[in-house]
């Protein structure tokens, strides 16, 4: 099941916290990715912002842009030694009126 994060202007950036520590102690690696769950847009990509940053068994992501009335899952895949696992959530967003 995912979890929905807060909802989101097109005109900010925030920091997305994907917290792996009742799975791992640590993590090797990190992938990011944005899909478009509900809504239009042609530049999904843009929405990830600098690289994640791994800090123990927790995984930052900055997410900028977005289309005003689209949904995206938000997902990051790690490694801990031999075992892999995923998070994500709900990403909506709404411009402010």
């Amino acid at each position: 099941m995912l979890s929905s994060l807060p909802l989101k202007d097109p005109a900010e950036s925030y920091l997305v916290t994907f917290d792996f520590s009742s799975l791992v102690d640590s993590i090797d690696s990190v992938s990011i990715s944005v899909s478009l769950e509900r809504g239009e847009d042609t530049n999904i990509p843009d929405m990830i912002l600098d690289a994640a940053t791994i800090a123990g068994a927790t995984v930052l992501q900055r997410f900028k842009k977005g289309s005003d009335g689209a949904t995206y899952i938000v997902r990051a895949d790690i490694t801990s030694g031999n075992d892999q696992y995923a998070l994500a959530g709900y990403m909506s967003v709404q411009a402010l009126k």
